[in-house]
Formats: C-alpha cells, sequence, structure tokens
C-alpha cells in the first residue's frame, strides 16, 4: 500500500473521533466584558500524522471568519510572556510551536504558557531544516523536540511544525508512525522581516481579508510581534472574527 493510501486510510479512521470532539467543543469561558474571546476548540485528529495548512496540506474545517493564532520560535523571556498578556486580556487561545532548545533553556516559560491555556506544539529542537540532516538526524532531532516539550510540561506533544514549513519524506513518514499531525499556515504575517508594527499589522490582516479564514503565523520571539498582537486582536474583534483555537483530539 502507498504512503498516500495510508496516509488517507489514517485520515477517514479519525473522521469519527473529529466529529465527536467537534461537536463538543464550546467557547471559552471569558470574564472580561467586551473581550474577543475564544469561540471553540478545534480538535484534530492526528492519526497517521494528519497534516493541515494550505502552505504545503488541507485546509482545516473552519467557518468563515474563523482564525486559529499560531505562534513559533518560543519561548524567549523578553516577549513571550507580553504576548501572553495581550493574549489573556482578549480571552484568546492560541497555539505555540516551540523550539526544544529554548524549552530547555527555560521550562518554566513553557509552563506559564500551558497554563495560561495555551496549546504546545514542537518547532523541531535545534530549528535547522531538517533536508539539512540526514535521516537518522530529523528523527533524532523531532525526538528531542518531543521530548524537550514534554519533560517542560508534563504533556506529550502531537502537534509538529517543520522549520520553515519545509518537511522531508522522511519525517511526514516518521510523523504517520508516530500519531503526530502536521501543521501548516494558511497566512503569514511575515513579522520575521523586523518591520515596523503597523506595516506587520497592515499587512497580516489584508492577506486575512482576502482569504475570509484561515492559520496565521506569527513569532513570538519578535520584538515588534508584542506591539502587533494588540492592535490585531483589536483588529479581529473589529471586523467580526472568531478565534478558535486549535487542539489534538483528546
Amino acid at each position: 500500500m502507498s504512503r498516500r493510501i495510508q496516509h488517507l486510510a489514517a485520515i477517514l479512521a479519525g473522521l469519527a473521533l473529529w466529529s465527536v470532539a467537534g461537536a463538543a467543543s464550546a467557547a471559552i469561558t471569558c470574564a472580561t466584558p467586551g473581550a474577543l474571546g475564544t469561540s471553540r476548540v478545534l480538535r484534530i485528529p492526528t492519526q497517521g500524522g494528519a497534516e493541515y495548512g494550505t502552505f504545503r496540506y488541507g485546509p482545516l474545517p473552519l467557518k468563515a471568519k474563523e482564525v486559529v493564532l499560531t505562534f513559533d520560535d518560543g519561548p524567549v523571556a523578553a516577549t513571550t510572556p507580553k504576548i501572553l498578556a495581550a493574549l489573556k486580556s482578549q480571552c484568546v487561545r492560541a497555539t505555540f510551536f516551540m523550539i526544544g532548545k529554548r524549552v530547555d533553556a527555560d521550562p518554566a516559560l513553557a509552563r506559564q504558557v500551558q497554563a495560561d491555556g495555551h496549546v504546545i506544539g514542537s518547532h523541531s529542537w535545534a530549528h535547522v531544516p531538517m533536508s539539512t540532516l540526514s535521516p537518522a538526524d530529523q528523527i533524532a532531532d523531532f525526538d528531542r523536540g518531543l521530548a524537550s516539550n514534554q519533560q517542560a510540561t508534563g504533556k506529550p506533544t502531537r502537534l509538529y511544525r517543520f522549520p520553515e514549513f519545509k518537511h522531508t519524506p522522511e519525517l511526514l513518514a516518521y510523523a504517520e508512525r508516530k500519531n503526530i499531525a502536521v501543521i501548516a499556515a494558511d497566512i503569514s504575517s511575515e513579522d520575521w522581516r523586523g518591520q515596523a508594527a503597523e506595516v506587520t499589522l497592515a499587512r497580516v490582516l489584508e492577506r486575512l481579508d482576502a482569504r475570509g479564514s484561515g492559520i496565521i503565523l506569527f513569532h513570538d520571539n519578535q520584538a515588534h510581534t508584542v506591539e502587533v498582537i494588540p492592535r490585531f486582536l483589536e483588529a479581529l474583534k473589529a471586523r467580526g472574527y472568531k478565534v478558535v483555537q486549535l487542539a489534538p483530539a483528546l
């Protein structure tokens, strides 16, 4: 059986779980009047290394005006807590794809992300393009990133994002065997460019309004992203968008 057929069979096997989990999802309670809030949790099946995000794979089942907020490259003490505070002020929950060596350097901050209700995924351990490593070293990095998260938080990680979205056949096949979902994105803020906050804000809103929904990529290690996020959340609220948190199915 080919990899594609095996992958499709695993996805189909997870649809019943997805349906039940999705039906059970509800808005997260928010005590802050007028906050944007989190409208629901979308729990995705991870069997067979399911793959989502139209930069590389298929779309999530989002409705019009629904967005998933994701952050890469943390945790970083100078910036991540400020982004957490901005999210908390609006009762918004996101998914953080963390670099394992940064988790090892500051496990308490990873635990803070988890304690605030955010989902933690892996963004590799060393954050190098996987294609530059041997297949054995790719798998070692993959496993080490997952282990770093679990050691810090006490919970297994079921979501993975490739550095620069550059997947390899070896690691896609390994994620299938490990039942880890691979997450790309639909919209990039390109905040890594380090431009003025208003430039980044205008770019991501233009792309979001053109697409209407999707997985949005930010980086919580970028200083100017700290300025962007509060303004972005206010803009989402003004434009009538709803935030959906991405999480693995239980």
